[in-house]
């Protein structure tokens, strides 16, 4: 009779243990409609509009991978990756690369891009890898390419291009250069090397001994509407690899940001379309699909988490005092 009570303590411990993991993992994407910066998965994301009153979805489907749709935007960027703390330049983070795959159907406008995106800090840069874009090739008119480069078997068309008193992720007028490696040739798979592309910026005079703030593959329209899903996505920084067999779990956090308090990304329009006197203020008042509480976190989820973890916890408990009585008993 003993060993059956221990034999039988010992089985709710064996079930309870992958409940608690289960516990823990969403089983469904995560909706995002308004302005947020935050973190799932492993990943940082951050959904940008700059006039927030417009049309623009970005679903997150775990382990950096997401789908978007904006429609007659007038600018939105929509991005996933690391924020890297802005401690170091890039080649003391080992290499960098992306192995992705993407699909997009763009309904209207000209300006559309799937890039790799990041800045630098001091020097304050913001710096672009585009694999794949619409009828739209930035920089703009009148700036000549600074020369041109194999990566990952395409080519590359290398620039350099100026803002003036534009918003950075510094101060919200600022002075800073933009980096661009335009592919020739939409590519929406594979690899992409991106530190092959930083040393190939320095090669051809660019500054790159500031320190990474952001390396993320964006989707950005402007004036624009489209929709597009990245559906493989791994990123990897050194020894650090990020993407793979992941999920989305209830433990990873959110922190909620006004754009208000730490100025977005503007690119570069075409000198066709003149941009409005007054921007709209961003509040930064979007939120999750969902109930969300003060600092972002689930609400239903969070409690849903709670009720099981106290419940299992309960259960190895009297697990737990059978065991302690039936050794007992058997002395």
């Amino acid at each position: 009779m003993k060993k059956r009570i221990v034999l039988f303590a010992v089985m709710i411990c064996a079930f309870l243990m992958p409940l608690t993991v289960k516990a823990a993992t969403l089983e469904e994407p995560i909706d995002i409609k308004g302005n947020l910066k935050s973190s799932v998965d492993g990943f940082n994301f951050e959904y940008w509009l700059q006039n927030s009153n417009e049309d623009a979805t970005m679903t997150l489907t775990g382990g950096g991978t997401f789908e978007s749709e904006f429609n007659n935007i007038f600018n939105v960027l929509l991005r996933t990756g690391r924020r890297l703390g802005s401690t170091m330049p890039y080649n003391e983070l080992g290499e960098i690369t992306i192995d992705y795959a993407a699909e997009y159907t763009i309904k209207s406008g000209d300006v559309f891009y799937i890039c790799v995106y990041g800045w630098t800090v001091d020097p304050v840069v913001e710096w672009y890898i585009i694999e794949t874009r619409g009828n739209y090739k930035p920089p703009g008119r009148g700036i000549e390419p600074l020369g041109t480069i194999e990566v990952d078997g395409g080519f590359y068309e290398i620039y350099e291009s100026m803002r003036i008193e534009q918003p950075s992720i510094i101060t919200d007028k600022d002075t800073f250069p933009q980096y661009w490696s335009i592919r020739l040739g939409n590519k929406t798979e594979g690899t992409i090397s991106v530190s092959e592309h930083f040393r190939a910026w320095e090669e051809a005079g660019l500054d790159m001994s500031g320190n990474m703030y952001e390396v993320s593959l964006c989707v950005e329209g402007f004036n624009s509407s489209a929709e597009a899903k990245i559906s493989k996505y791994i990123l990897t920084i050194g020894d650090d690899v990020y993407g793979e067999d992941t999920v989305l779990l209830e433990t990873d956090w959110y922190e909620r940001r006004a754009i208000a308090d730490e100025p977005a990304v503007i690119d570069d329009e075409p000198e066709e379309i003149e941009e409005p006197d007054e921007i709209d203020e961003i509040t930064g008042s979007g939120e999750p699909a969902g109930n969300y509480d003060a600092e972002g976190v689930s609400v239903t989820g969070s409690f849903a988490a709670v009720y099981i973890a106290a419940g299992v916890a309960a259960l190895v408990v009297i697990a737990a005092i059978i065991i302690v009585f039936a050794v007992k008993r058997r002395k």
